[in-house]
């Protein structure tokens, strides 16, 4: 993830990407930086069961490594349910509660439902980048897409212009890997000894992304088979 720009994560099943945000969503709170996640794809009441064992977890983790951020329990974890298909809609809502919560990351679980129809999620797109321009946030997406996007290229049938304007495009299964191989820098860099250690988690993180990308592909090509 960077401020001001987009990540795409890509999942087979509904399940894994409701739970796989809230995951993502804890993790980023308990490093002490604001999270607003936006459910698009399920009831609101289903998508808040979620909510909860991704919280334990991530205060299980963290009592584990015996490091307690005291930020952590300041900062906002927003959760705010779309089920109209128009979250183009509610952009002053959002930018409001960015704003407002000093939310640094908003992920967006379920894209084909964030629209209902092609002119509402065009509006979407640039809301979003309206959005990282003006208040400097992170934004992932969870899709179902069955395409295979290449970053920089117009996805037909899938995700579309996100493919063009994506900093990363990755596979949820992937990415729960590399979440636990790759050692996390904090999440605000001050101290150069800081900055070398952010350097080297991007090196590795890199690195274990060229790594899997042949097991991935023989993966899909059994599937394929």
């Amino acid at each position: 993830m960077a401020h001001g720009e987009i990540t795409i994560v890509k999942s087979d099943h509904a399940e894994k990407l409701m739970k796989g945000s809230h995951e993502l969503a804890a993790e980023i709170q308990r490093v002490g930086m604001g999270v607003l996640l936006i459910n698009c794809g399920m009831s609101d009441r289903r998508f808040r069961e979620y909510s909860e064992p991704a919280k334990l977890k991530a205060k299980s983790e963290k009592l584990k490594r015996g490091k307690k951020n005291p930020s952590a329990e300041k900062v906002h974890l927003i959760i705010h349910s779309s089920v109209r298909g128009d979250l183009a809609g509610e952009r002053d809502a959002i930018a409001q509660k960015v704003r407002e919560c000093r939310i640094g990351v908003v992920i967006i679980a379920g894209w084909e439902w964030a629209s209902s129809s092609w002119r509402r999620k065009e509006r979407l797109i640039f809301n979003l980048r309206e959005l990282m321009a003006d208040e400097d946030v992170a934004v992932v997406i969870y899709t179902q897409s069955p395409t295979k996007p290449v970053l920089g290229t117009y996805d037909r049938g899938g995700i579309g212009k996100l493919a063009m304007i994506a900093i990363a495009c990755v596979d949820h299964q992937a990415s729960v890997i590399l979440e636990a191989e790759v050692p996390k820098p904090p999440p605000i860099v001050i101290t150069e000894q800081e900055a070398l250690e952010a350097e080297r988690s991007a090196q590795l993180f890199i690195n274990k992304i060229n790594g899997l990308q042949p097991q991935m592909r023989n993966a899909e090509a059994r599937m394929e088979e």
